[in-house]
């Protein structure tokens, strides 16, 4: 599934962080990805891993 379809379901700010967002910015790829970085508030993490149980989100 894409992240931008999968994070739709969600009513907070997020953006790509990591490579990704490098090659957005740029305009093309650099090298091969195994996974997608993704920012967002800290005050809104608890409603991501609510809205998306069993993702396996990483962080604080």
């Amino acid at each position: 599934m894409e992240v931008a379809g999968l994070l739709s379901v969600l009513d907070v700010p997020w953006w790509a962080a990591g490579g990704y967002a490098i090659e957005l910015f740029a305009g093309r790829a650099f090298r091969p990805h195994s996974g997608f970085d993704v920012l967002l508030l800290g005050r809104d993490q608890q409603a991501v891993r609510r809205a998306l149980p069993g993702l396996g989100v990483v962080g604080g």
